[in-house]
């Protein structure tokens, strides 16, 4: 075995609903045994077993095959155990590894993941009942976690298409709903009070892309210490539909009728169920705040 390897021995970790990720995971395997490395697998009983899967393996490095979904469900334990991260993208939308420059290619991610490491940030969503969320990419509620919902129920068509048609069924049964947005902090400058206004959709973003490659903040970066809101004001259909196809080039902040503003921490309250990496991870009032570089990621 090579001594000049980063991480001589890697811990696999594969989603273990996904059939394309059991596939691709035997092609990273190879290549990384050919490279040198020794590989573990960690095996998880599902999404909520993976995190504690991780603990019991004690890894120093996680190769993870998979989306945005499985990252998320490891962020707990890596972050606990400051463990690394290495990314062969293999999900629906892969928006976390598209943020960070990952290549799509299988053989250069593999060779990206055990690389050197780059710390990043992350989100951390309280409930308000002693429970916490790590969040890689961005909480989101409303019209964009309808179709978040709508998509992971439909087994067809793949890839970004899917979030595509999930957004068109949502177009037709769109509603309005209260959001209040309270003690927003911008990192030391001060502190904004309460904000109200009806709402379409908004995302609390860590990085800039959600929902398979759209730029829901467009000025979002893994690295600058910050929480980027976007919020869309209640529109009828028709209007989110004109806007919707430039949120894929970062357009869609232009409009007056979507907002933007960055801090470190703020407060949200409204009734709607709240996604996160394309996870359901609760609803209803809850404070998100940024914490900065919380994650080593092979990345750069």
């Amino acid at each position: 075995m090579r001594s000049d390897l980063v991480d001589p021995t890697v811990h696999l970790l594969v989603n273990p609903a996904s059939r394309r990720g059991a596939s691709d995971a035997s092609a990273v395997r190879d290549q990384l045994v050919s490279s040198g490395h020794k590989v573990e697998r960690i095996e998880a009983d599902g999404p909520a077993d993976v995190s504690a899967a991780i603990l019991r393996a004690e890894p120093t490095r996680v190769i993870a095959v998979g989306g945005d979904g499985l990252v998320h469900h490891a962020l707990p334990a890596l972050v606990e155990a400051q463990i690394a991260l290495g990314i062969v993208p293999s999900g629906t939308g892969n928006d976390f590894a598209r943020a960070l420059g990952l290549p799509k290619k299988r053989t250069s991610a593999v060779a990206r993941s055990v690389g050197r490491t780059t710390a990043v940030d992350l989100l951390k969503v309280d409930h308000g009942d002693g429970l916490e969320t790590f969040v890689a990419t961005s909480v989101t509620a409303g019209f964009s976690g309808r179709v978040n919902a709508t998509a992971n129920a439909r087994d067809f068509p793949r890839g970004q298409l899917k979030y595509t048609v999930a957004s068109l069924i949502e177009l037709r049964r769109l509603e309005a709903f209260d959001l209040t947005v309270d003690r927003l902090e911008d990192g030391g400058v001060g502190t904004r009070g309460a904000e109200s206004a009806p709402c379409a959709f908004f995302a609390v973003a860590n990085t800039r892309f959600f929902g398979g490659g759209m730029a829901i903040a467009p000025k979002a970066e893994a690295t600058d210490g910050l929480l980027h809101l976007t919020v869309v004001d209640g529109v009828p259909a028709w209007k989110l539909a004109l806007v919707l196809p430039s949120v894929f080039v970062g357009q869609h902040v232009r409009h007056p009728r979507v907002s933007e503003r960055s801090g470190t921490r703020l407060e949200l309250d409204h009734d709607q169920d709240v996604w996160a990496d394309g996870e359901l991870i609760g609803a209803g009032k809850m404070a998100v705040s940024v914490v900065p570089t919380a994650l080593s990621v092979g990345a750069f």
